[in-house]
């Protein structure tokens, strides 16, 4: 169920900006909006997840689960009724990062705390693929889409939320094996994963933000990609081990990004990075048992210093070296693992 909520929350999130801002600011949208609206969604979520982490009570996730609800729909509709006030734009745009950010923490360590297999954590994340993807087709002002997004997406995402308070819930228990090395092991281990999140954050904005990808359909697919990436990451490394696993994403992923200027290989690099997206967050888990929340939140918030110099560098080409930094974050990850050869849970 929290999947679907996940494709549901940013799909709002996504299609209220379209909707309220594209036809403002046209090109600039994603520096003006976009991005100040991932940094609050991204960036507050290790600060959210340490305060999850303290509390640590299942009546509490859940309440929190709705007053996430509660700020996306009523940041959605003060963007899409008064989004042409700038004070009720700010406060909209405000709620709608701060319930993404909320709900992400919360049903990220919902899902990370629940099973020590990597798969349910797979599925959880792949799904908010497809919402993006959906919301940035909402660009046009379309009459049945002030109905979609203030009333029906909203509707569905708020019965979600209410049913969840009646699933019995009794997560937030060590469900899995942590990793066990020193502490200033651990650290480096944290940061040289930080940093291949941060990495493929970067490489993959030029494959989603291509000029190669125009239209709704192109859009879809490349969502669809990075949805299949995630769901089969999990499943992969369950079934076949992190090895294999890195292998795959890493050689695919230097195929693809040699040959990027091909439209058919930014897809298959897109699938390729998100493949190891369910690998990172167990991997981050071990490393700070206990504090799923944070550990969620921290490798989302290495996601944005990526975007940030994707953006930057936008009008710098990348693609002679992408499949360099693909191989690069491939053997930062087999290594952390080969660190931690001799403890079973990480064989």
């Amino acid at each position: 169920m929290t999947s679907i909520m996940h494709l549901l929350v940013d799909f709002i999130c996504v299609s209220t900006l379209m909707y309220s801002y594209y036809d403002s600011f046209g090109n600039s949208f994603f520096i003006y909006v976009f991005l100040i609206y991932n940094c609050i969604a991204f960036l507050t979520q290790p600060f959210i997840g340490l305060w999850l982490d303290k509390v640590n009570e299942t009546y509490f996730m859940k309440a929190m689960m709705i007053f996430s609800a509660v700020f996306v729909i009523i940041g959605s509709n003060l963007l899409i009724a008064f989004g042409v006030i700038p004070t009720f734009s700010i406060i909209g745009t405000l709620l709608l990062g701060l319930g993404n950010s909320l709900f992400h923490v919360v049903g990220g360590k919902e899902i990370t705390s629940t099973s020590n297999k990597s798969t349910p954590g797979g599925l959880f994340v792949s799904t908010g693929a497809i919402g993006v993807g959906l919301g940035m087709l909402f660009n046009q002002r379309l009459l049945f889409v002030p109905a979609l997004i203030l009333v029906i997406a909203p509707f569905i995402y708020g019965i979600l939320s209410v049913v969840h308070i009646f699933i019995k819930n009794d997560n937030y228990k060590l469900n899995y094996e942590p990793i066990k090395q020193s502490p200033k092991i651990l650290v480096a281990i944290a940061l040289i994963l930080c940093i291949a999140v941060g990495i493929r954050s970067f490489v993959g904005f030029y494959a989603t933000y291509s000029n190669n990808l125009k239209g709704a359909p192109l859009i879809l697919l490349l969502s669809i990609c990075a949805f299949l990436g995630k769901a089969i990451g999990g499943i992969l490394l369950d079934l076949v081990g992190p090895y294999v696993t890195i292998s795959i994403s890493t050689i695919l992923g230097a195929v693809a990004g040699l040959l990027l200027k091909f439209i058919t290989f930014d897809y298959i690099f897109v699938f390729s990075i998100n493949l190891l997206m369910p690998l990172t967050l167990d991997l981050i888990r071990r490393i700070f048992p206990k504090h799923e929340g944070f550990s969620f939140g921290l490798l989302a918030a290495f996601l944005v210093p990526g975007y940030l110099l994707g953006h930057l560098m936008n009008e710098y080409s990348i693609y002679d070296f992408s499949w360099i930094l693909i191989l690069l974050t491939g053997g930062m990850l087999i290594a952390i693992y080969l660190i931690n050869r001799k403890n079973k849970c990480v064989q």
